[in-house]
């Protein structure tokens, strides 16, 4: 038998479950900084990341 409230518990079982790992760390958060105050843009940044992170 359907009931809304079965349903909304199992979607939101469902929606914490997929939460994706948080990739931000203290040290990728102070090197992110650092190239801010270095005048670097966001773009360059992340072109930056992508190239040190293996895919």
């Amino acid at each position: 038998m359907y009931t809304a409230e079965h349903s909304h518990s199992a979607y939101i079982a469902r929606l914490m479950s997929s939460r994706p790992v948080e990739r931000l760390t203290a040290e990728l958060a102070f090197e992110l900084e650092e190239k801010l105050h270095q005048t670097w843009s966001p773009e360059q940044i992340a072109g930056d990341q992508v190239c040190e992170s293996p895919c």
